[in-house]
Order: C-alpha cells, then sequence, then structure tokens
C-alpha cells in the first residue's frame, strides 16, 4: 500500500499543530477563568466582611440609615450590581441601591453573574448577613483580552514555525531516502547490496522464475589492500564493478555481496552455454590491468555458476552452491569459472571434514615426522635430513599430505601445523645429540602464508 503523499503529510501535520493548539488554549482558558473568578470572588468576599463590620450596629438597632451608609460605599465598585442587608429574621434592612427589589424577587444568576454573601455578628453573635450580587462582565472581558493575546500569539509562533517545520520535514526526507539507498545500495560502488540481492531472488522466486546465479571474487584482493590501503581497494572494486557491468545485457542485474565478492543474476530461461560464454567475458575484462593511484595492478577474478531450480531448491542453498563453485575455481588456479555440480558439494564436505579432523589431529598426536636422510654421495657420510609431516587417522587411515596439506593452507591451521613441525623437528635433533650423534642438520618446509607469519621468528 503506498503511503501518504508529502502535500497530504503536510496537510495533516498542520491540522495536527491546529488541533493542539486549540486544545492547549482551551485547557488555558478554563485555567485561567477558574483563577479569575476565584479573583474575584475572594475580593468581593473581603469587601463583604468589612461592610459586615461596619453595618453590625446599625442592624442590631435597626438603623435603615446607618446601614444605607455602610453599603453606600459600593458606589465605587462598578462591578457589584445589587446588595442587601438583612437582620436575623431575614428581613432586609438595607440595600443597594437603594431601589433594588428584594432578593427573593429578583432574577437568579446565570452565567453573567454570582452571588456572595457574609455573616454579620454583633458581640460574636450572628445579628445578619450581607449579600451582594456580582457582575461577572469585567471578568469576562478580562478572559476575552487574555484570549486574544493567546490566539495572536498562537497564530505568531505557528506562523513563524511553518519554516522550521519546513526545514524538518526536509531533513527527515533526505535521511528517509539516505537510508533507503543505505539499504539497497552499496556506499563503495554504487551497486545493489546483498539486501537488494536477497530480495531480487525473493521476487523471482515469488514469480516461478528459472535463475541463474554467477558468483564473483577478485582474486588476491587483499595484497592490493595491503599495498595501497583501504582506499585503493576501494578504486579497485569500483572499476572492476564498473568493467563487469559494462558486460552485461539489459537482462541481467549487477550485486556487491561484501568484501571482494560480486554477483550476476539472470532470469527467464536461459541455455547454461550461453552463461558460460558470459561468465567468460567477464572475467576476459580483468586481463587488461587496473590503474590505482597511477600504480598498474593485474588482477584477476573467479567465477563459480549455479542455477535456480535445477542444482537447488532453496535460494540459500543456490547461493551456497555458487559459492562452492567459485571458491573451488580459486583453488583450480583461480582466473576461472567453474559451473558448479553435485560432486563439488561433496567434495567440499570432504574438505571441511579433513580440515575438522586435522584440527583434532594436532592434540590427539595423530600425527608424525619422517626424517629423509642426506647422504654425501662421495663419502657416504650424513649430512642431514629433511622433515616429512604424515598423518594417520584412525578411519581415514594414511591421509597424502597433498590432500590435507593444501586444505590446511586455506586458514590460519597451516600456522599452528607449521609450529608443530618446526617444534616436534627440535626435539628430534635434541634427542639425536643426546644418542651421540651431533647436531644434525634437519630441513622443514614453510608454507607461503607462514613465511607472513611475523611470530614465526621469535618462536623458532
Amino acid at each position: 500500500m503506498a503511503g501518504p503523499t508529502p502535500i497530504a503529510a503536510q496537510r495533516s501535520t498542520r491540522i495536527a499543530a491546529l488541533v493542539v493548539l486549540i486544545l492547549a488554549g482551551s485547557v488555558l482558558m478554563v485555567l485561567q477563568w477558574i483563577s479569575i473568578r476565584h479573583e474575584h470572588v475572594a475580593d468581593a468576599q473581603a469587601q463583604a466582611h468589612v461592610m459586615a463590620d461596619g453595618a453590625a450596629a446599625a442592624v442590631v438597632v435597626a438603623d435603615r440609615r446607618a446601614a444605607h451608609g455602610a453599603l453606600g460605599r459600593l458606589g465605587d465598585v462598578s462591578h457589584v450590581r445589587r446588595a442587601h442587608v438583612t437582620n436575623q429574621r431575614g428581613q432586609i434592612v438595607a440595600s443597594y441601591p437603594e431601589a433594588s427589589m428584594p432578593a427573593n424577587q429578583e432574577h437568579a444568576c446565570r452565567w453573567d453573574c454570582i452571588v456572595v454573601s457574609a455573616p454579620i455578628f454583633f458581640r460574636d453573635t450572628k445579628v445578619g448577613a450581607i449579600e451582594m450580587q456580582l457582575d461577572m462582565q469585567r471578568a469576562y472581558t478580562r478572559l476575552a483580552s487574555l484570549a486574544v493575546t493567546f490566539i495572536i500569539a498562537s497564530l505568531a509562533a505557528y506562523l513563524l514555525s511553518l519554516p522550521l517545520l519546513r526545514r524538518m520535514r526536509e531533513r527527515m526526507r533526505k535521511a528517509e531516502d539516505q537510508l533507503q539507498y543505505l539499504a539497497h545500495y552499496d556506499v563503495v560502488t554504487g551497486l545493489h547490496n546483498r539486501n537488494a540481492f536477497s530480495t531480487h531472488l525473493k521476487d523471482c522466486r515469488d514469480r516461478q522464475q528459472p535463475l541463474v546465479l554467477i558468483q564473483l571474487a577478485l582474486d588476491r584482493c587483499k595484497d592490493v589492500n595491503d599495498k595501497l590501503g583501504h582506499h585503493g581497494g576501494d578504486q579497485l572494486l569500483r572499476q572492476a564493478g564498473h568493467r563487469i557491468a559494462q558486460t552485461l545485457p539489459d537482462t541481467a542485474r549487477l550485486f556487491r555481496l561484501g568484501g571482494d565478492e560480486f554477483a550476476v543474476v539472470l532470469t527467464g530461461p536461459v541455455a547454461t552455454e550461453e552463461v558460460v560464454v558470459l561468465a567468460e567475458m567477464i572475467l576476459a575484462r580483468f586481463i587488461q590491468p587496473f590503474t590505482v593511484d597511477g600504480i598498474s595492478l593485474g588482477v584477476t577474478a573467479s567465477a563459480g555458476l549455479s542455477r535456480w531450480p535445477n542444482d537447488a531448491d532453496r535460494l540459500d542453498t543456490l547461493a551456497a552452491n555458487a559459492d562452492t563453485a567459485m571458491y573451488s575455481a580459486k583453488r583450480e588456479g583461480r582466473n576461472r569459472l567453474v559451473v558448479f555440480s553435485p560432486s563439488l558439494q561433496a567434495a567440499q564436505l570432504t574438505r571441511i571434514s579433513i580440515r575438522d579432523a586435522l584440527r583434532l589431529a594436532i592434540a590427539k598426536k595423530q600425527l608424525a615426522l619422517h626424517f629423509q636422510p642426506q647422504v654425501c654421495a662421495q663419502s657416504g657420510q650424513l649430512l642431514g635430513a629433511e622433515a616429512l609431516l604424515r598423518w594417520t587417522h584412525p578411519e581415514l587411515g594414511t591421509v597424502p599430505p597433498s590432500t590435507f596439506i593444501p586444505i590446511a593452507e586455506e586458514g590460519p591451521l597451516i600456522i599452528e601445523l607449521g609450529r608443530w613441525v618446526i617444534g616436534e623437528a627440535c626435539r628430534q635433533i635434541a634427542a639425536w645429540h643426546a644418542q651421540g650423534s651431533g647436531y644434525l642438520r634437519v630441513a622443514v618446509n614453510l608454507s607461503v602464508r607462514q613465511t607472513r607469519d611475523e611470530a614465526l621468528p621469535s618462536y623458532i
């Protein structure tokens, strides 16, 4: 479902702001009215008590003239409509103004007035009461003035806030656009990212469209990062993505999955031979060296190909199969394409099993060194020996070095394995010396990954 349009969103925001202002103003006016009314009643109550004290003696002696005199001071108070002084029997002794009718014959107060009263005491004995009817017109005028002031201030604040709201909306829109971009595009190459890749595969699956996935990885990209830094590596990735994109037909989609890996997705019924030709054309674009910061770099790529639903019934299996084929291409010498087959998956499982078993073999002492003697051809004198690593697995039997050494060299396991060989060779040299054979020279083979181990000299 589509979201609201920007114009509708702005209109809704403005209406919401106006509603909030109206509600806030209404609450404020109610609170102000309560405060103003309380203030008027308190003033009238205080005035009524003062006049009650002045009229006490007049009420006791029924002196109407004196009682009228006590009420006469109300002439200076504009908000008092009328007032009455009554005795203990409820009889009116005096009224203000003098022509006003008794309280029980006047119209009752509604919204336009309120009534306050105060008892009249003479020597601690209640002798009567004074009752005043207050006109609330002045209070309403004051409230109306506050309301007008609030409306003017609110409208001014609202009008002044409109530019700010527009800037905030613009910043939010830009932030949302940026987040949307980051969610679907790679910031280094500008290509669609892994999230967009997964979404595209799911959309094709939902439409029941056949898929062909070509997964590529640059060969030895880490060497470029080590030599030129990540800035140089990013330039290489951008150039590689550009070359791949130039080779693709309009029906193909290109993604950067992360690191040095790219993915090409083709939809619809496409023959495997056509896809193989396309993949080889992509790899051919890497023949020409890349230029990064004025330095010419010869970088190749390895690719793996897998199809859905031919090779997999699930999308994650499709990606895993293409990944397996791609790493098989790397092991076979790089700069080539490998099409996925079930045998590759079986070989991959075997490699994982051998790698895990080899890691346990070091701790369980399943490894052994065989020493091939080095003898002088003329004198027959023993000059030294070459240490050769052998592995006997309790279930697999003798595992050839040509099988487990390449697997160990794929990761840091070769470092641990090499240190075991060096340590075992040194222990054997010490044992031969203790037996009186002197110090024999023993050669130990090192892999390229071991030579990059900075801790190797100190370990030796």
